[in-house]
């Protein structure tokens, strides 16, 4: 009786108050601390014990939970949030966590889970919009609304709700000692299209706008109405007379219309009014009391019946060609990402020079990361290298340089290339066929991950206080460790999910950098990456012929900007690490080749850098090396074998690669398909050797391998012999190879049924809405919501697709599963998916 009348209390407090709705919750039930593993969705022990964690908060005044955190039965416990003027709800749960750290020897128990539900109330139906920070998901009813776990603050998800009493619940993930969360509530206002700052704006290079992209973030307030970008009118508002820019929609890239509560990015393109000219210093000198010059501009924004005009002001930087700059770009999912860059000191070949990319840290951005690659020289800071161009990537979220931040990263390498080349004025051009991969901390574990993952375009690897896996390094990713779940998994599932995550395992696939020269550095007081991790990988190169040369450097921590003197570069660019970026980035005549005895050198005229050098005699004359692949999807080729299909997905596949004069065989395992090319830095060529797979002799086949053609040769079993491919609509190829989230690395769609009830049509749209915002909010990634009955078959052929609902519902359904081995039935009283064998 007394939470009836709490609820009709406040309930009558809303209207008292001629309120749609009170600005926050003030009391929530919880229930917690419970352990929690990896997983964002953990086994869950509340539910565990009442099918539901609604059922169990119905039943507080009985319900008793067990938790290994604590020594007594866990109750419903009541919290108030009145004391906080913003309404952050904070518990703090009575452990001796020194305890359970000390002797259970981990720092992952510190992170736990908690339920807290409450009921509100409002006086009329309307649509409301919800901002909770510091947490991933809230229900309220049985609906679904994004949470913003990163505290980007700027955005509210919209829900509509009926007049009277609502049930809202979270599940809370934290560490230590304190666990807090907030959520804001408003009614929605008359404007129903909320236009964001863009969260990073693309620079002037020395006046120029180059592509100019630019990303801001636009919320369908609407809970009905599609924005169609088409609509959109878009003009400058306030202009610069110094650097005139005009702005459109990009000429060359489709925007789907955002559906109604879907937080999503119009794409905009800078460009110059008037020809710059090829002044590599042409930026206005800065104004007073700045140390760079900036130029003010507003874009004006607006479409009809979706309310007032909106204006994004800009303040954008220009940068002379000496400066590192910060670029946009189309990135491998459709949306628009940036990346720093610094041109080369000295000039490059009529190819172009190689790229240094550079991975930075947690926290580091794009910029500081480029700029963190400056030394004094002679009383002057340089930035940037010789005869290299500094490529700094970035992209927001926790992807540690694995999945879409590797993707990110390559395609950063191919856009500055591309820009490069549509810019005839920039004077050095971009080699991205020849890479010296580097990183530190963070961009340290990302720099062995593209090196071991990429090898044959690896000039060498220079990498700072990397780690080898995240589920070793620090507490947050332990596997199966902690979770509730792991009481409950069946090991098969266990291990099919392990190997989902097996890829990203750098140690795993050293042996791929054999004849690779590694730069391998780290302080030795380093608290933050414990040098144990470098020295692992150390010991794993060694073993695998890898040429290491590996320095713990004495009173150093994570982080230094002087190694011996003042400002000599520090920890990125010291003159170890500018020595070796010399040493492997600068093409060897052929006279120095001979001269030095070597005879890997090319005819007279030309010249080849040095990678090889770090090859005895005996290993370029028999060389021998072991290409490892765990998911073809991300691997690239070692002496330019390629593993293209695998007999078991995700197990280890291996091939022996053994080179002697005149001759070539490979040896392999876990491998269906195989392709034979010929790479810029790791040439063998094939055509002029006699070959041999597992025996098979292909050397007629190879003949037709060269610079720019592939072989491709296939052995569906162990027991037939190698051929050439034949096509089958079956092939699982690398671009359709799971895991799952491999859906979202290329452009894709949410595609949501329409053939249900309106109830079933509004569920399965909700999913898709949670779906596509949580997609931007976790790597601002564009994820297009589409109606099944509004796209064509010829669009859907263009992208990847997320399918919601099944064959009864959704018409793109039924179609897709069939072309896989499985089957799907459905109906009212439930669903189920059937496995086959695989075509």
């Amino acid at each position: 009786m007394g939470d009836k009348a709490n609820a009709k209390t406040a309930f009558k407090h809303a209207y008292r108050r001629d309120m749609a709705v009170l600005p926050y919750i003030r009391r929530f039930d919880w229930v917690g601390p419970f352990t929690i593993g990896k997983l964002e969705v953990d086994g869950d022990p509340v539910a565990a014990q009442y099918g539901d964690v609604v059922s169990a908060w119905r039943n507080r005044s009985t319900a008793a939970f067990f938790s290994e955190l604590v020594n007594q039965p866990l109750r419903w416990q009541e919290v108030d949030s009145a004391g906080d003027p913003a309404g952050t709800v904070r518990v703090q749960p009575s452990v001796d966590w020194n305890d359970l750290v000390n002797s259970m020897g981990s720092m992952g128990l510190l992170e736990w889970q908690a339920w807290f539900v409450a009921e509100f109330a409002i006086n009329r139906d309307a649509t409301y919009v919800v901002r909770c920070l510091d947490v991933n998901t809230v229900w309220i009813d049985n609906k679904m609304v994004n949470g913003d776990i990163y505290h980007r603050e700027q955005f509210w998800f919209s829900i509509p709700l009926t007049s009277g009493m609502h049930l809202f619940r979270v599940k809370l993930r934290t560490k230590v000692q304190i666990g807090m969360f907030r959520c804001e509530f408003s009614i929605q206002d008359g404007n129903t299209m909320a236009i964001h700052h863009p969260h990073f704006v693309p620079e002037l290079l020395s006046r120029h706008a180059l592509n100019g992209l630019l990303a801001v973030p636009i919320f369908n307030r609407n809970d009905k109405k599609w924005l169609d970008p088409a609509s959109f009118r878009i003009s400058m508002s306030v202009q610069s007379k110094e650097i005139p820019l005009s702005v459109d929609l990009p000429a060359d890239m489709t925007q789907l219309p955002i559906a109604p509560g879907q937080l999503s990015t119009l794409v905009v393109q800078l460009t110059n009014k008037v020809d710059i000219g090829g002044d590599l210093n042409a930026c206005p000198p800065p104004k007073r009391g700045e140390l760079d010059a900036y130029v003010h501009y507003s874009i004006r924004i607006a479409t009809s019946g979706v309310g007032k005009t909106h204006e994004t002001r800009l303040k954008i930087r220009c940068r002379n060609y000496t400066n590192s700059f910060l670029f946009t770009f189309k990135d491998h999912d459709g949306s628009v990402q940036h990346a720093a860059a610094i041109a080369p000191l000295q000039d490059c070949p009529a190819s172009g020079c190689p790229v240094m990319l550079t991975l930075h840290g947690t926290g580091v951005t794009p910029g500081n990361q480029a700029d963190s690659y400056k030394h004094m020289e002679d009383g002057v800071m340089k930035y940037g290298l010789d005869s290299v161009w500094t490529l700094a990537p970035t992209r927001h979220g926790a992807h540690n340089w694995e999945g879409p931040g590797a993707l990110t990263a390559l395609t950063a390498m191919k856009a500055l290339a591309e820009l490069v080349e549509a810019n005839p004025w920039i004077p050095h051009k971009v080699d991205v066929e020849r890479v010296l991969y580097a990183g530190h901390s963070m961009g340290g574990h990302g720099c062995w991950h593209l090196s071991t993952h990429f090898p044959d375009a690896a000039l060498g690897v220079s990498t700072a206080a990397g780690w080898n896996t995240k589920e070793e390094y620090g507490s947050s990713n332990l596997f199966f460790k902690h979770d509730v779940s792991a009481s409950f998994i069946d090991p098969s599932v266990k291990a099919v999910l392990e190997s989902c995550i097996s890829e990203n395992e750098a140690d795993r696939h050293v042996s791929n950098l054999k004849g690779v020269p590694v730069l391998a550095r780290v302080g030795a007081e380093d608290k933050t990456v414990h040098p144990y991790y470098l020295r692992r990988m150390r010991r794993t190169l060694e073993a695998a012929g890898v040429l290491v040369n590996y320095t713990e450097l004495p009173n150093k921590d994570h982080w230094w900007w002087d190694s011996k003197t003042p400002n000599d570069g520090g920890v990125t660019s010291d003159e170890e690490v500018r020595s070796f970026v010399r040493e492997v980035t600068t093409p060897i005549s052929a006279a120095v080749c001979t001269a030095k005895g070597k005879k890997s050198c090319d005819a007279a005229g030309t010249s080849r850098y040095s990678r090889d050098f770090y090859l005895t005699e005996k290993q370029r004359a028999r060389g021998s090396f072991l290409l490892t692949v765990v998911n073809p999807a991300f691997q690239g080729s070692v002496r330019g074998v390629t593993v293209v299909q695998q007999l078991v997905p995700l197990r280890q596949s291996t091939v022996k690669i053994t080179i002697q004069p005149g001759r070539g065989s490979l040896r392999t395992a876990n491998v269906l398909r195989l392709s034979l090319a010929e790479t810029p830095v790791a040439p063998v060529n094939w055509s002029g050797r006699k070959v041999y797979v597992d025996g098979n002799d292909i050397s007629s086949l190879v003949k037709s391998v060269t610079s720019g053609k592939a072989l491709d040769i296939c052995r569906p079993t162990p027991s037939d012999k190698w051929s050439p491919c034949m096509a089958s609509e079956n092939n699982r190829l690398p671009a359709t190879m799971g895991p799952a989230r491999r859906v979202a690395e290329r452009p894709f769609l949410i595609v949501v049924g329409t053939a249900g009830t309106a109830a079933e049509t509004a569920a399965l749209y909700q999913s898709a809405l949670y779906i596509a915002n949580l997609f931007f909010l976790m790597s601002d990634t564009l994820a297009p919501v589409i109606e099944d009955k509004k796209l064509s078959a010829d669009v859907a052929a263009v992208y990847n697709l997320i399918i919601i609902g099944g064959p009864q519902f959704n018409s793109f359904a039924k179609p897709a599963l069939s072309r896989v081995p499985m089957d799907f039935t459905g109906s009212s009283k439930g669903s189920t998916v059937q496995l086959s064998r695989c075509k």
